[in-house]
């Protein structure tokens, strides 16, 4: 999953894929949403796509400023 968002570099060759029944495969895969999760929740999305930079937000000396057509904030 690493790979796939292109959020990191891994070092290291990725086997191929071995035999795992369906059943497990299922069970995998849930254990690893719920790692997803609970990593995004403590602020480590490792598994999450950057996002893209919003045409409204722009980011200057350590300031997020915001610009809409009726409201402009700075934080």
């Amino acid at each position: 999953m690493c790979k796939k968002v292109n959020r990191f570099t891994l070092d290291q060759t990725v086997p191929t894929k071995s035999f795992v029944p369906e059943w497990r495969q299922a069970d995998l895969f849930d254990l690893f949403k719920t790692i997803k999760l609970l990593l995004g929740t403590l602020g480590y999305p490792v598994f999450d796509n950057l996002r893209n930079k919003h045409k409204n937000f722009e980011v200057k000396d350590e300031m997020l400023y915001c610009k809409n057509k009726e409201i402009e904030a700075r934080g």
